[in-house]
């Protein structure tokens, strides 16, 4: 039986790769800020203060933040992954 879809060859094969570690960065990152119970250590760094000292408001609106970049990056590793599957 021959297979239906051509063979992937060269810069096909490399934007298939990429395009799959893409998908799976973008899943790891989404995991990781959905489930942080603080910001991120770069964060603060950034900021010049550690969770603790940041008052309930500021957390509450970072902790929000980082959720919607954790459902976008969700959203765009899900549909990498349901893109190349067909």
């Amino acid at each position: 039986m021959v297979s239906q879809r051509p063979r992937l060859r060269g810069r096909h094969r490399v934007a298939a790769f990429l395009y799959a570690a893409m998908a799976i960065v973008s899943l790891v990152l989404g995991t990781i800020y959905l489930f942080r119970d603080s910001f991120m250590p770069y964060h603060a760094a950034a900021l010049g203060k550690s969770w603790t000292e940041l008052g309930p408001a500021t957390q509450t609106l970072l902790k929000a933040l980082m959720e919607v970049a954790a459902g976008g990056w969700l959203a765009l590793g899900a549909r990498c992954v349901s893109d190349s599957a067909r």
